[in-house]
């Protein structure tokens, strides 16, 4: 993604505009810290699907959650007809989305209409 300004506009008009861990991977730098800071961009639920990693055909797959039978922890995992599946880093779960209510207060603020009547 070579600008991630230009994207976050086009991704508000979806009807789930959310980034996921990849795509901010390659966000320039500054541009994500910024979208967050001024809170246009939250954190939000972790993808549910992910990119197998385990072969070359970059499937998508369903995570399943697999508890570890020594620790009795759980973590993410892709199966894969190919490699037999792997296990998916929590990070690249994370997903942010768009807050378009924040965008309409910063607008309202910065353009003095906060206290005005429609």
């Amino acid at each position: 993604m070579s600008d991630l300004l230009r994207e976050f506009w086009v991704r508000a008009e979806c009807e789930e505009p959310v980034f996921s861990a990849e795509e901010i991977e390659w966000a320039p730098p500054g541009q994500f810290e910024m979208l967050c800071r001024h809170g246009f961009l939250r954190e939000t639920d972790r993808a549910t699907w992910a990119r197998c990693e385990a072969c070359d055909d970059e499937h998508v797959e369903q995570v399943a959650w697999i508890r570890n039978g020594t620790t009795g922890e759980l973590a993410p995992f892709v199966s894969c007809q190919q490699g037999g599946g792997s296990s998916v880093s929590i990070e690249r779960l994370r997903r942010w989305a768009i807050d378009l209510d924040a965008i309409a207060r910063t607008a309202r603020r910065d353009l003095g209409l906060i206290g005005t009547e429609a």
